[in-house]
């Protein structure tokens, strides 16, 4: 009777750490992406900044 238990927590165990990696990824994408719009925008009014004091246009 044992066996089948094993098993059987085996496998709840296995798809619970699948769906908690998923998981993880989601948030490690969401945290990727908003780094980078951070920075994005870091840069933007960095560069405005740069052009506003030196008065000169990067077009």
């Amino acid at each position: 009777m044992q066996q089948p238990l094993d098993f059987i927590a085996t496998i709840a165990g296995t798809a619970l750490a699948i769906g908690l990696q998923k998981w993880g990824w989601k948030l490690q994408a969401k945290r990727l992406v908003l780094a980078t719009l951070e920075d994005i925008e870091q840069r933007i009014s960095q560069r405005a900044t740069e052009t506003a004091t030196t008065g000169k246009s990067d077009r």
